[in-house]
């Protein structure tokens, strides 16, 4: 696939290059993802932005073509070994959950405080073209045998398990999304997102909780089910949770708008009048600090550690 580092913005006589990591943070997302084209000045081609767990990239929808003279145009697609992958039942794992929150921190902070964006000059070189394999060659036709791990809060299986056993695992996606970017596309999906905390609700005889959030004018319901507070596989009791939850709920009555939650979470179908989000797992979220995004607590844990100490 042609990697695109920028795309035309072009719509009512407007035309800009953009890179493609600025695209996520336009004011008018779900429309300007609609106006970008191929960078090449040769070429008209309409390209669509993909979100993904890492960010996103930019690739030529079918049925739209390079014009011949566009540098992008003869780009082949290098061929690996197909991977067949099994589906089982699993959990996601300590630097997988690190890994995602990192990520969404640093898109809060990108976000908030835009970095300066660079002026991207254009190439005058054609790109280099990765040849395919020959289709008689034997290791074309290579198989190889992978684990897709289905998340489930329950299971005690782990990339890290699988792994030290050799085996090619893939976590599941969890795509990375400001809550205001929230659409009826994200129904029923895994995802990493960001909001202020206005308000925390217990239900200690439902052993269920639920987080009050708003982004960009934006609200939504974080829901904690009774899984949340069952799950403990890495060895938190459910009275421990309560009283770290009910110990965040104190701390937001007294330090209203003082902390952000960044957390993995999953959709039931998307109402945009009534978010809600659920997270099964207790060690999904971590939380940022208002005043300084760059100070973030890994773990309901450490936060309540923190608190306990008036060290916030």
């Amino acid at each position: 696939m042609v990697k695109f580092s920028q795309a035309l913005y072009s719509k009512d006589g407007e035309s800009r290059f953009i890179e493609v990591k600025r695209i996520p943070h336009q004011n008018n997302y779900d429309d300007f993802v609609n106006h970008l084209f191929c960078p090449d000045e040769n070429c008209d081609a309409k390209l669509i932005y993909v979100r993904t767990r890492e960010g996103g990239y930019l690739k030529k929808p079918q049925g739209f073509e390079h014009n011949e003279e566009c540098n992008y145009a003869d780009d082949s697609i290098r061929v690996v070994p197909e991977t067949v992958y099994i589906e089982i039942n699993g959990n996601i794992s300590d630097d997988g959950i690190s890994r995602r929150n990192k990520n969404m921190g640093k898109k809060l902070r990108d976000f908030l405080n835009p970095p300066e964006e660079k002026k991207v000059a254009k190439s005058d070189k054609k790109k280099t073209t990765r040849s395919k394999k020959d289709s008689d060659d034997p290791n074309s036709k290579d198989v190889k045998t992978g684990v897709r791990i289905k998340y489930d809060p329950n299971s005690i299986v782990s990339k890290e398990e699988l792994d030290q056993n050799g085996t090619k695992t893939r976590e599941p996606a969890f795509i990375s999304v400001l809550l205001h970017q929230i659409s009826e596309r994200d129904s029923n999906k895994n995802l990493s997102t960001v909001g202020l905390i206005k308000n925390v609700v217990l239900n200690k005889e439902q052993s269920s909780a639920s987080i009050q959030v708003v982004f960009e004018n934006v609200k939504a319901t974080i829901y904690l089910p009774q899984a949340f507070f069952s799950n403990s596989i890495r060895g938190l009791s459910k009275e421990q949770l309560f009283e770290y939850v009910e110990m965040l709920g104190k701390y937001i009555r007294t330090n209203p708008d003082s902390l952000y939650i960044n957390t993995m979470c999953q959709t039931h179908k998307i109402d945009i009048e009534n978010l809600a989000l659920y997270v099964y797992d207790p060690d999904f979220p971590s939380f940022i600090l208002a005043s300084n995004t760059n100070r973030e607590f890994r773990s309901l844990s450490v936060l309540a550690s923190m608190i306990s100490t008036n060290a916030i």
